[in-house]
């Protein structure tokens, strides 16, 4: 079967939407399936090959972010036989072209990761685009794909839910249990700080991931013994380092940088508890919460749709209203302050994440290729 994923990122961009594409493409490609990914690139184009799949990534005649408008492509998709296109949504620029002029003959899978909730110029476009361009391309796609039902029903989706039901599919997001697991936590002492983790992209483009909220919480939390480790990068790292000297933390708060992909398993082992504090829909399934449960590490996520799906609250962690620095501050407090408790809720965490793995995933998305109604030639 050739399989095209069309995409707005892709490593090595870091971002769960383009972890996920890969996951799938690399999963699928190692099946023997002809895997093709389709991403912007805002210099020249180029094809790749990484791991048994062709990357092109095209020229955008028009970018903003990660998104754009490319004319290549559609002359690329007419030369190439294809089974099915498979679009990572929401992909602006790429997806109104979809709209208009997408061959009728190719069976579209549309997975849905989240509503942009976003500011200023692409809070403008996302309006436009939800309202002009949104249903006419879930009335093209012959599935829809969501990671939790939780999400779609307060999302974007909701009010096309009529149009949509009978073709979508629940299919949550998987995790290396390999690669992210208990054996390789270090020990750790009841004389050590509490080390408490957080992973997430410190850009613009990143701005709900509550990283503000958290060390307002921790600030507030100065007689226990703790330690925050922060994964990740961006254009807005100096004004969280800023954050931390207004705060008086930053003799407690480590920022780690970028992490090669290989090494972040040591950093989930020498955590004794994980941290996602989103503060809005933009974050809609969160991966990370499902690699420090898989690694034997107590969460605290935010209630959010989609996110709340991933844990097992009072089980494999706790719960915190998105936002809330007194809510978070709480709910850190409670852990800090209860170690049998983290070693139980790490343990659970383990046996949660278990039931989540790419190889089920891709065995989902297989099965859903061949179904009906995409009638898939390969």
């Amino acid at each position: 079967m050739t399989i095209v994923f069309v995409t707005p990122v892709y490593p090595p961009y870091r971002a769960g939407m383009a972890h996920v594409a890969y996951e799938e493409a690399v999963h699928l490609a190692s099946r023997g399936h002809a895997v093709h990914v389709v991403t912007l690139s805002k210099h020249r184009s180029v094809v790749q090959d990484e791991h048994g799949v062709t990357i092109h990534r095209l020229r955008a005649e028009l970018a903003f972010g990660n998104a754009g408008w490319a004319f290549e492509w559609w002359r690329w998709l007419r030369e190439v036989p294809v089974d099915v296109v498979h679009l990572h949504a929401p992909f602006f620029g790429v997806q109104e072209q979809m709209v208009l002029s997408f061959p009728k003959e190719i069976p579209l899978v549309m997975s849905y990761h989240m509503d942009l909730v976003a500011h200023g110029f692409v809070k403008r476009v996302a309006a436009i685009s939800r309202a002009a361009f949104l249903p006419r391309l879930l009335k093209r796609a012959d599935r829809v794909i969501v990671a939790s039902r939780d999400y779609a029903q307060s999302s974007w989706l909701y009010p096309h839910w009529e149009l949509i039901e009978k073709k979508l599919a629940e299919i949550p997001f998987g995790v290396d249990l390999t690669r992210f697991c208990p054996s390789s936590r270090l020990p750790l002492t009841s004389t050590q700080p509490l080390r408490i983790l957080f992973v997430g992209a410190l850009d613009r483009a990143h701005y709900f991931k509550g990283l503000p909220e958290l060390l307002r919480a921790l600030e507030g939390l100065r007689e226990h013994e703790w330690r925050l480790t922060i994964v990740g990068d961006g254009d807005w790292r100096a004004r969280y380092e800023a954050l931390c000297r207004e705060l008086y933390v930053s003799d407690r708060v480590t920022f780690a940088g970028r992490v090669q992909s290989d090494a972040l398993p040591a950093m989930y082992a020498q955590a004794g508890m994980f941290v996602l504090p989103s503060v809005d829909r933009s974050e809609a399934f969160g991966l990370v919460a499902l690699e420090a449960q898989a690694s034997g590490v107590p969460v605290i996520v935010s209630d959010l749709p989609g996110v709340r799906t991933v844990i097992d609250p009072g089980k494999t962690g706790l719960l915190a209203k998105p936002g809330d620095v007194a809510s978070l501050r709480e709910s850190l407090e409670t852990l800090l302050g209860d170690a049998p408790r983290r070693q139980a809720m790490g343990r659970a965490a383990r046996a949660h994440a278990e039931r989540y793995s790419w190889d089920v995933h891709v065995d989902m998305l297989e099965q859903m290729y061949h179904s009906e109604p995409l009638e898939v030639r390969g």
